[in-house]
């Protein structure tokens, strides 16, 4: 049960930075949510191998909180990446 509260609370997080910022039609639909779903369960396994319960808040705490950093940092700097490789691609073709 543990899980699927775990799994349901990250990708409602990627979700919410999703569509919280802009820029998102720069990247697909499911980036957000899954880099906080990968996010979040690897920071859980490791909790759990270090010794943390799944009753522990601050298993909880870690794990929600790098996934909602992690898919607020990607979701705020691939769109201007994205962006720019557009360009340098769109100025490569127009000099040919």
């Amino acid at each position: 049960m543990e899980y699927f509260v775990l799994i349901v609370t990250a990708v409602s997080i990627g979700l919410i930075v999703r569509y919280s910022l802009a820029g998102r039609l720069e990247y697909g639909l499911l980036l957000a949510p899954a880099i906080a779903l990968a996010t979040a369960l690897v920071v859980w396994a490791i909790g759990l191998l270090i010794g943390f319960s799944a009753d522990d808040f601050l298993l909880w705490a870690a794990s929600l909180i790098a996934a909602g950093v992690v898919s607020y940092l990607v979701a705020k700097v691939l769109p201007g990446k994205r962006i720019k490789a557009h360009e340098e691609n769109l100025a490569k073709l127009l000099q040919r």
